[in-house]
């Protein structure tokens, strides 16, 4: 019964950690990050044996929405080629975008969708 707790209970914490990988690779990815540390994430297994797994420490950095183009623009979340499409030809037409709330400006673009946005994205 014992083992078959510890054996459970491993399964689960293998599972939480390939949940928290893969969720800061798709950060990393959605963001367009490029700076990146690595840290040590220590595991003991239900034998009590010891195993590194390496783990990257995500640095947001923030794309200009003056600059980014087309594929910079669908790494954002959210932002399908479609839309990034839309922010481009705005920017064309408008000029740039003196802040990023003028982003709000660009059809598709509401206040939700900036707020998920902002944190992600600024202007030079």
């Amino acid at each position: 019964m014992l083992k078959t707790l510890q054996s459970k209970v491993f399964v689960i914490t293998l599972l939480t950690l390939a949940v928290f990988a893969f969720s800061t690779f798709d950060m990393e990815a959605k963001a367009g990050t490029s700076q990146t540390k690595n840290q040590t994430v220590k595991h003991k297994s239900a034998a009590n044996t010891s195993q590194k797994m390496s783990a990257k420490a995500t640095s947001v950095k923030k794309i200009d929405i003056n600059k980014a183009g087309v594929k910079d623009l669908e790494m954002l979340k959210g932002v399908g080629p479609k839309l990034a499409g839309e922010i481009v030809e705005y920017r064309k037409t408008n000029g740039p975008f003196k802040s990023i709330k003028d982003l709000m400006k660009v059809k598709g673009i509401g206040p939700k969708k900036f707020e998920s946005l902002k944190n992600y994205i600024g202007v030079k």
